[in-house]
């Protein structure tokens, strides 16, 4: 077994602190993005067809507080909120667009990197569905912000690609920790086969150590909803996964 001191998700690390405002359909004008010491900095133009975040980390709370909950979103194209209308800062490395309507309607902004709080660009607990990179405008994933685009069908990670988000995956084993930050008070469990491996004991799941990047997935065979991580998971409740992980698909 392996132990690692370093607490980190690397594909919701900051990325940058600029904000891109658009309007989509429906959209009263475009939001300017203000100055200040609030992640808010460095507005410019950017278009939908820019979108480069294939996950986010949505926080009901500003400045990314872990006082309130948060849920996490991944896949390709448009995707719902599982609890809309929450959103007051969101962490995500690359650009993404957020909908005030269901299936990417209603009003519109597109960001790029972590928003502090939202409520600076009118967009407070606004945020009903969200727009990733890749597939069309529809989306063709809109359940819940589950991630079909792999599924079953290419078993969660086989031949090392996230066939949800188009990210390479390199972990080839994970322990599942029964207790937060890496503990073990109930023992854990290990995932070591290559693709998609199923968990026998969800409910026993409130961590993850493991090296490089894997995917989680809150039903058997790599089914349900969805999030790509990278590095070591000392809390699944903050990304909303807690004791819910029933799979997950490592490199190979």
């Amino acid at each position: 077994m392996f132990r690692k001191q370093a607490m980190f998700l690397a594909a919701f690390v900051a990325a940058g602190a600029a904000v891109l405002s658009a309007c989509g359909a429906g959209s009263n004008g475009a939001a300017t993005a203000p100055t200040g010491a609030d992640n808010l900095r460095g507005a410019a133009a950017a278009s939908a067809g820019a979108l480069t975040a294939t996950s986010a980390i949505l926080f009901d709370d500003a400045a990314f507080s872990d006082n309130g909950a948060s849920q996490g979103i991944s896949g390709k194209g448009c995707q719902p909120v599982a609890r809309p209308q929450v959103t007051s800062s969101l962490t995500a490395t690359g650009t993404l667009k957020l909908w005030s309507g269901k299936n990417c309607t209603g009003k519109s902004i597109v960001v790029n990197g972590n928003v502090s709080n939202l409520a600076k660009l009118g967009f407070d607990n606004k945020v009903v569905s969200v727009k990733l990179a890749g597939a069309d405008d529809n989306g063709g994933n809109n359940n819940g912000g589950v991630d079909n685009g792999g599924g079953k069908g290419n078993n969660g990670g086989n031949n090392g690609n996230n066939n949800g988000g188009d990210v390479t995956l390199t972990t080839t084993f994970a322990l599942l920790d029964s207790g937060k930050n890496l503990s073990e008070p109930d023992g854990s469990q290990v995932a070591s086969m290559p693709g998609c491996n199923d968990i026998r004991t969800p409910e026993l799941v409130r961590s993850i150590d493991a090296d490089g990047t894997y995917k989680i997935w809150t039903g058997p065979q790599c089914s349900g909803r969805s999030m790509v991580i990278t590095g070591d998971t000392p809390d699944l409740e903050k990304i909303g996964f807690d004791r819910q992980v029933a799979s997950i698909g490592l490199a190979g």
